[in-house]
């Protein structure tokens, strides 16, 4: 009798972790049919996330967003407390592409509106698993719909590193000069 412990992350577009593992199991199982297996799903940040969380004893919640062409789609994401975590390729992920899509025309917008939705009903920590999307706008339509203070906070943050990056240019070279003139 033998102690295994498995650990599987999904393979993209076909099976998850779960089953991943399940699969491994029946396989150790036909082998030894008095294993003692112990399983977790793991994930990358990408398609799987979700289950990892759902593992550690979050609730799936599901609401209604866009997916990356701007259709209508309903999405499961994950919640304990005030806590949440949203798996972005549920929304805007690689299988969710059909091909009259325009791939230039993709994006995350339905992200930033599931975001908005999480901190109206008081989420406070948002956690997003990036891996997995089909689109290449990047963080720009997440900004966008989140809200106009969140991004006056990023251009208040970008905005003191200018300031701060001029202050250590300046002392370098005040620095530099010194170091020189004391040679």
């Amino acid at each position: 009798m033998g102690r295994h412990l498995i650990l599987m992350d999904a393979f993209k577009g076909s099976i998850s972790s779960n089953e991943a593992a399940e699969a491994v199991a029946s396989g150790i199982r036909a082998y030894d049919p008095t294993a003692i297996i112990d399983s977790s799903p793991v994930a990358d940040g990408g398609e799987g996330t979700l289950d990892v969380y759902l593992a550690l004893g979050y609730d799936v919640k599901t609401a209604m967003t866009m997916d990356l062409a701007g259709r209508p789609c309903e999405v499961e994401y994950a919640v304990k407390g005030t806590d949440a975590v949203i798996e972005v390729a549920r929304i805007c992920g690689l299988p969710m592409r059909r091909s009259e899509d325009d791939p230039v025309r993709m994006n995350t917008r339905g992200v930033g509106r599931l975001i908005a939705q999480l901190r109206d009903q008081g989420i406070t920590q948002i956690r997003l698993a990036l891996g997995g999307t089909g689109t290449t706008d990047s963080v720009y339509s997440r900004k966008s719909v989140v809200d106009l203070k969140m991004r006056r906070v990023i251009r208040f943050c970008f905005k003191r590193i200018r300031y701060l990056r001029r202050i250590l240019f300046n002392a370098q070279r005040i620095l530099f000069n010194w170091k020189r003139s004391s040679m």
